[in-house]
C-alpha cells in the first residue's frame, strides 16, 4: 500500500506486512484488502516485520527505545503489557534500543531480542490462549531458543 516495504509474508502467502510512508499495514493480496497496523500509545513509528497465517504480525514501536509489538489482527500490544510476574520485572522491552520482536509461528510463538536483567537476550514468548496471558518460555543471552526443540530419546 503507497510506498511501502515487505518485510515480512506469512507461509501460505496471504498476509504481506510491512511499514509504508504514512502507516504499517497487514496486506492480504488475495482480496486485496489492507488493515493498518494501530501505533501503541507514546510511540512515534511502527515497523512490523513478521506475520503468521492468521494475520497477526510482531515488529517494533519506536519511541524513547524499541518496543517490541504484537498485533494480533485487531489491536496493537506491546510483549511487556503481556508479561506478568518476574517476567514483566526481569525483562524491559520499553526503553533498550536494540529490542525487537522478529518472528511469528502460525502456532503464537513469537521470537525476538530484549534486555533481561540489563543483558540483550533472546526470548521465545507463548501467548496462551491469547495475548493477555502471554508468558516467557524461555529467557538467555545467546541462543537460548534453539534450546527449546524437543528431543526424542531412543530406548
Amino acid at each position: 500500500p503507497g510506498a511501502g516495504i515487505a518485510l515480512g509474508m506469512s507461509q501460505n502467502g496471504a498476509y504481506i506486512t510491512g511499514p509504508s510512508v504514512t502507516n504499517s499495514y497487514a496486506f492480504a493480496p488475495a482480496t486485496g484488502t489492507s488493515t493498518i497496523v494501530p501505533m501503541v500509545p507514546g510511540a512515534t513509528s511502527l515497523e512490523p516485520r513478521a506475520v503468521n497465517d492468521l494475520g497477526h504480525a510482531v515488529g517494533a514501536a519506536g519511541a524513547a527505545g524499541s518496543i517490541p509489538i504484537l498485533f494480533d489482527g485487531t489491536s496493537t500490544y506491546t510483549l511487556q503489557s503481556l508479561l506478568s510476574g518476574s517476567d514483566a520485572t526481569q525483562w524491559n522491552m520499553v526503553s533498550g534500543v536494540d529490542n525487537d520482536a522478529l518472528g511469528i509461528s502460525n502456532n503464537g510463538l513469537i521470537t525476538g531480542l530484549a534486555e533481561h536483567t540489563g543483558v540483550l537476550s533472546c526470548f521465545v514468548m507463548i501467548p496462551v490462549p491469547e495475548p493477555a496471558a502471554a508468558s516467557l518460555l524461555a529467557i538467555g543471552s545467546g541462543l537460548a531458543g534453539l534450546a527449546l526443540r524437543g528431543r526424542r530419546v531412543s530406548q
